[in-house]
C-alpha cells in the first residue's frame, strides 16, 4: 500500500457510488439530483488537486532524477484524456442537476461509467509502471519537500475534507496505512474535526 494507492482507491469508490446513485435516482427527484451533483463536484475537486500536484511538481521531479521520461509524458497525456472524459460526465450530470430526470440520470451514469474506464486505465498504468520507479525516491529529502509543497496548497478545511474523504469507505489496509502517517490524535483531529463538513455534506449522502 502507498499513499498514491489510497488516493486512487478513494477515486474509484466515488465513481462507483456516483454511478450507482444516478442509476437509482427516482424520476423528478431534484433534491437527490442536487445531492449527487454535489458529491460529483467534491470528487472532481479532489481529483483535480491530485493531478495538478503531479503535473506541476511530481512529474518534473521524476524526470529530473532520471525516471523514464516517455513514461512520465504518458502520464501527462493520460491526465488530459481523463480530464476530457470527466468533463463529458460532468456535463451530463449538469443535465440532471436541475431537472431530476431519471432518463438524464441514466445517461449521466453511462457517462460516469465511461469516465471510470479511462480513470481506471490511467491509475492501473501509473501503479504498475510508474509507482515502482517512484518508490525509489519517496523517502528522499527532495520528495519530502515536494509533499510539503503539496500540503501548503491546501487550506485547513481542504486538508480536513481530503483526509475524511480518504477514510470514507476505506478498507483495513488503507486505514492501516493512513494510521501510520501521523499520530492517531492528529489524524482524528484532521479527518474528524476539520473534516466534519465532509461527513455531514458528502459522506452522509451515501449512508
Amino acid at each position: 500500500m502507498s499513499f498514491n494507492k489510497v488516493i486512487h482507491h478513494a477515486v474509484l469508490r466515488d465513481l462507483s457510488r456516483i454511478e450507482k446513485g444516478l442509476r437509482a435516482m427516482p424520476e423528478g427527484d431534484t433534491k437527490r439530483a442536487g445531492e449527487i451533483a454535489r458529491t460529483w463536484d467534491h470528487f472532481n475537486f479532489e481529483l483535480r488537486q491530485h493531478h495538478e500536484g503531479e503535473d506541476d511538481l511530481i512529474w518534473p521531479y521524476l524526470k529530473s532524477v532520471g525516471v523514464d521520461a516517455t513514461l512520465v509524458d504518458a502520464m501527462e497525456s493520460e491526465h488530459q484524456e481523463l480530464a476530457n472524459a470527466l468533463s463529458a460526465a460532468g456535463t451530463a450530470i449538469d443535465g440532471v442537476r436541475g431537472t431530476g430526470s431519471a432518463a438524464a440520470a441514466v445517461a449521466a451514469a453511462d457517462a460516469v461509467a465511461e469516465a471510470e474506464k479511462v480513470v481506471r486505465h490511467h491509475l492501473e498504468h501509473e501503479e504498475t509502471d510508474l509507482d515502482p520507479q517512484m518508490a525509489t525516491y519517496v523517502e528522499t529529502p527532495e520528495f519530502k519537500a515536494i509533499e510539503k509543497q503539496l500540503r501548503t496548497r491546501m487550506s485547513k478545511k481542504e486538508a480536513g475534507w481530503f483526509f475524511a474523504w480518504l477514510h470514507d469507505g476505506a478498507g483495513p489496509e488503507e486505514l492501516a496505512f493512513l494510521g501510520s502517517m501521523m499520530p492517531g490524535p492528529v489524524m482524528f483531529m484532521i479527518s474528524k474535526g476539520l473534516g466534519r463538513g465532509y461527513t455531514k455534506e458528502i459522506a452522509s449522502l451515501w449512508a
